[in-house]
């Protein structure tokens, strides 16, 4: 039967907790969240980010490294310890790559280009202010979804460093002499 007071947590799950799982796992859904809302609204401007898809799969990892973080609290295994490592290694990687793409979609400039036919009676400064407003608009989401990456970047490292701790746990074994 289950006492509060008889029950203890391994070492290496104790050093998993020392990590805060449970916060750091809450604030990786939200990332996945943010990055579906601003990935969204991204959509609808010409981004290179966009066509590679990183707010999906961005968003997807985010949420799912999340999920796995707080399921390893909730059952507390060894097993799942190691599924939460290992999705959130794979986070790393993926949050790495979508700061690189999320660089080069701010390196390149917004390719909206203003021509209209000769009897138009659109300004064409007019045109250039509603396209240096895109450009703007397009570099401020990319710039906040460039926040979350490298936020989820250094959560997902902070969980990992914790999980190989605890999968890497062992206890030492030293001979005690009696004289």
């Amino acid at each position: 039967m289950y006492t509060p007071e008889t029950f203890e947590l391994s070492p290496g799950f104790q050093l998993f907790l020392k990590g805060q799982p449970l916060a750091l796992g809450v604030v990786q859904i939200m990332i996945g969240i943010n990055h579906i809302v601003f990935g969204a609204i991204l959509g609808n401007l010409n981004s290179y980010a966009v066509y590679c898809k990183v707010p999906h799969w961005a968003s997807s990892v985010s949420i799912c490294s999340g999920y796995q973080c707080l399921a390893a609290i909730k059952n507390s295994t060894s097993k799942l310890i190691k599924i939460a490592l290992f999705v959130n290694i794979i986070a790393v990687i993926l949050s790495a790559a979508a700061i690189a793409l999320y660089l080069i979609d701010l390196m390149i400039p917004y390719p909206y280009q203003c021509s209209f036919p000769i009897n138009n009676s659109t300004n064409i400064s007019d045109c250039l202010i509603i396209r240096n407003m895109a450009m703007i608009g397009q570099h401020g989401i990319a710039g906040a979804l460039l926040t979350f990456s490298c936020l989820e970047f250094c959560v997902a490292s902070v969980i990992s460093y914790c999980g190989i701790k605890a999968v890497s746990y062992k206890v030492e074994m030293t001979g005690i002499a009696i004289h």
